[in-house]
C-alpha cells in the first residue's frame, strides 16, 4: 500500500513571480506490510539556495508488544540527478552513520543500518543531507 501528497506552492518569491504551474514538492509514505511504516520528509519544500536540505527517513514497527523486531535494514534512495548526498551527512537518532556503512553510486544512495533493530511499537529516524550536484 502507498500513497503520495503533493502540494503546490504559487506566490512571490521577492518580487518575482514563481511561474505556473508552481513549484511542486512530493512526499511519499509506503508500507509494504501493515506494521512498518515509512514516511520520508525534507526540512524544506522550496529549496531557493545553495544550503544543504536535510531528508528524515522515520522507520516505525507498529507491531504489538511481543511482536517481530526489524532488522537487518537498509534504505535505499534514488535521488533527482541535479543533487548529490553530502559526505558523512548520514545519522541514526543523531548518531552518524559510518562511512563504510553509505554508498552513493550514480545518483542512488544506499544507507546499511548495521546492527540497528526496532522493536514493536518503537521507531527511529534516519537523517541525510543533499546539495546542488557540481556541475
Amino acid at each position: 500500500m502507498s500513497f503520495s501528497n503533493r502540494a503546490i506552492l504559487n506566490g512571490l518569491y521577492g518580487e518575482i513571480p514563481i511561474p505556473d504551474p508552481g513549484i511542486e514538492s512530493e512526499v511519499v509514505v509506503v508500507s509494504t506490510f501493515d506494521d512498518i511504516s515509512i514516511v520520508k520528509s525534507s526540512d524544506t519544500l522550496v529549496w531557493a539556495t545553495t544550503d544543504p536540505v536535510t531528508f528524515t527517513v522515520a522507520i516505525t514497527n507498529n507491531a504489538l508488544a511481543g511482536g517481530a523486531i526489524l532488522s537487518g535494514l537498509s534504505i535505499e534512495d534514488t535521488l533527482d540527478t541535479s543533487i548529490e548526498y553530502v559526505v558523512d551527512s548520514a545519522e541514526i537518532d543523531d548518531t552518524p552513520i559510518p562511512t563504510e556503512n553509505v554508498s552513493f553510486v550514480g545518483n542512488v544512495l544506499t544507507l546499511t543500518l548495521t546492527g540497528v533493530e526496532i522493536a514493536p511499537t518503537e521507531s527511529i529516524n534516519v537523517t541525510f543531507q543533499v546539495q546542488q550536484a557540481a556541475s
